[in-house]
């Protein structure tokens, strides 16, 4: 049984597939980054919809909305 590199002539080096794993953490790490946006942009939308006597129930103030929001999501 022939390995799969037989049809590799000898001395030749075997083509490296690391440019693969690059890619594919790229893309993980893009859509990791689009889906932590995602949640950010909605908790500060869910923020903004609260009264202000809500957001003082919770300890913030409607301009700490943004930074609140980021710091709960690690940002």
């Amino acid at each position: 049984m022939a390995d799969s590199t037989s049809f590799i002539p000898t001395g030749v080096k075997r083509p490296s597939l690391t440019w693969v794993s690059d890619v594919g953490a790229n893309v993980l790490n893009s859509l990791s980054m689009a889906v932590l946006h995602m949640q950010v942009s909605r908790m500060k939308s869910v923020l903004h919809q609260m009264s202000d006597t809500q957001l003082e129930h919770i300890g913030i103030t409607r301009s700490q909305i943004n930074a609140h929001a980021e710091s709960l999501m690690d940002v």
